[in-house]
């Protein structure tokens, strides 16, 4: 850009760049397009404008189409741009270049840095675009989103805060949109308004692709988290979109926190995903979600890898329907399943590596004073227990157990011919001193069923089913 003076004619000063047509310059001849032949015997199409005085930089019609190094602007009331909109509709004419000392300079980027204290009153439609080259970022960890802003449906009765076609979105990154108390309204142009409105915090389709990711602050001892809360929906892809999020909060889904459907994939790491009104997870006709444990557990602000809808587990928090899939990497404890994992259903299939229904005749072992968790291949049924130690096995630990994981728990004892003296059946969580020393015991929970071993020394367990 050229340093400039305005010598005569009249251009409105602004805070932010914005494109303007110089028909009233009487020193610079008037080019097609709006673009203006300056003194400097150059042709430029725009300027910047400074907040008050006469100086101002010309902007060249190369430079509109050419990022070469990376900018921040802040978004808010007093800020650069007033919404992430305006932002959006300058930065988004630029492209970023390979820069050559990738190294040491880092990828090109536009950071927009949204002020402390400014709520989002406004949708992001991002269709057949690139802006992955642009960061959305905050003073706040928090920004708080007004539900009477999100007046458009972007398709069926979806009102979505950040909507993606076929498109690269900005990264967020290091902040939480949460949606404040209020009513969603009607979008009459569909369906002439006679549906019930659901908001999302981001929903892509259509090979669509974004990244939320946390962030460290220099000045902070925390990693700030990432995400969307209080959404009908807090993400979901869908038609080949994929969302990744590192370091998470989809907490709070009034209906559910993350949804993959028709072929949308999304992957989870070291994200928090409680307290959903419907389900924590869910998977529908061919989506995928990937939940990965990663590096980030010891430095968020929230404790990660739980997709539970209340303190305890339910069939309703990790879901899968018609064909859908997900998969952990963890055999951490991160809420209920609705269908045993590992076993493929016309509902899809969850995989994981916890001790679950399918160790039919393979040994896993537990510690002494320890709790494995398995899960039922059913709510209700039998259950049989042999537990072995070295080459001999321990008759009097072993037996079978009737259970009910449903909405009634209960769980006893079936001793036979010497078999089950030791072992002892309840309901609740074991805690792995909460039976009497020599016993096993195994305990209904609603959805799973822990084996508690009180034997003295590590033991190894089979179980099947009845």
């Amino acid at each position: 850009m050229t340093l400039g003076k305005f010598i005569s004619g009249r251009v409105d000063q602004s805070p932010h760049m914005r494109e303007r047509v110089f028909a009233d310059l009487p020193d610079a001849g008037l080019y097609p397009g709006g673009s203006v032949l300056a003194e400097d015997g150059q042709v430029y199409d725009s300027i910047r404008f400074p907040t008050s005085g006469d100086d101002f930089e010309w902007k060249s019609s190369s430079a509109l189409t050419s990022l070469s190094e990376s900018a921040s602007y802040t978004i808010g009331a007093s800020g650069d741009y007033p919404t992430i909109n305006a932002a959006l509709e300058e930065v988004s004419r630029l492209s970023p270049t390979y820069p050559a000392n990738w190294q040491t300079a880092g990828q090109l980027k536009i950071t927009l840095n949204i002020l402390s204290g400014h709520v989002m009153a406004e949708q992001i439609n991002v269709v057949g675009i690139n802006l992955g080259f642009i960061t959305i970022t905050a003073q706040d960890t928090t920004v708080a989103v007004d539900p009477t802003a999100l007046t458009r449906a972007v398709g069926g009765n979806a009102h979505a805060l950040f909507n993606g076609f076929n498109s690269v979105m900005p990264v967020i990154e290091g902040v939480v949109f949460s949606l404040n108390s209020g009513t969603v309204p009607v979008d009459m142009t569909f369906l002439g308004g006679e549906y019930t409105p659901q908001s999302y915090g981001m929903i892509i389709t259509s090979a669509a692709s974004a990244a939320l990711v946390s962030v460290r602050l220099p000045a902070e001892t925390y990693r700030r988290v990432c995400g969307f809360n209080g959404f009908s929906y807090n993400i979901a892809a869908s038609a080949q979109a994929q969302i990744l999020v590192s370091g998470g909060d989809i907490n709070d889904a009034t209906i559910v926190g993350a949804r993959a459907q028709t072929g949308g994939a999304i992957t989870l790491g070291s994200t928090t995903g409680t307290g959903a009104t419907l389900h924590g997870l869910q998977a529908v006709n061919g989506g995928s979600i990937s939940v990965v444990e990663t590096g980030l557990l010891t430095d968020l602000e929230v404790t990660p890898e739980n997709y539970k809808r209340g303190a305890s587990n339910s069939p309703s928090d990790i879901s899968v329907i018609i064909g859908g899939v997900i998969s952990f990497n963890s055999n951490t404890d991160m809420g209920g399943l609705s269908q045993p994992a590992n076993i493929l259903s016309k509902s899809g299939i969850i995989f994981s590596p916890r001790i679950v229904s399918e160790s039919y005749g393979v040994g896993f072992i537990i510690a002494d004073d320890a709790v494995a968790t398995i899960v039922p291949p059913r709510l209700g049924g039998f259950l049989t227990v042999t537990v072995q130690n070295g080459t001999a096995f321990i008759v009097a630990a072993g037996g079978i157990v009737g259970y009910s994981c449903g909405a009634s728990l209960s769980a006893s004892e079936l001793s036979f011919a010497g078999h089950g003296a030791n072992l002892v059946a309840t309901t609740g969580t074991l805690t792995g001193t909460t039976g009497v020393d020599g016993d096993v015991t195994v305990s209904a929970r609603a959805a799973d069923i822990q084996i508690e071993n009180r034997l003295g020394g590590a033991r190894t367990f089979y179980v099947s089913w009845m």
